[in-house]
């Protein structure tokens, strides 16, 4: 069975991660780095979907009003 560790070349220091100002992340040679980064990746996207669909359903109220199926999660401002 292969070792679930990557194996260090003599002489060279591992990969680590880092995040950059993007947001980006650097390869890291340990599949558990890995794992971590790709799990805080999903997080991000599914938080950057849910923000590109509330802003869709703001752009839908300012264009056709408010719809009745959403009122009742919405505080009442008085309009």
């Amino acid at each position: 069975m292969p070792s679930a560790n990557f194996t260090r070349i003599q002489g060279q220091q591992p990969l680590r991660f880092s995040e950059s100002p993007a947001g980006l992340y650097e390869l890291s040679s340990n599949w558990q780095d890995s794992i971590a980064i790709k799990r805080k990746l999903d997080f991000r996207m599914s938080l950057h979907t849910l923000h590109i669909v509330q802003g869709l359903s703001h752009q839908r109220e300012r264009l056709f009003g408010k719809s009745d199926t959403h009122k009742s999660y919405r505080r009442d401002d008085g309009k």
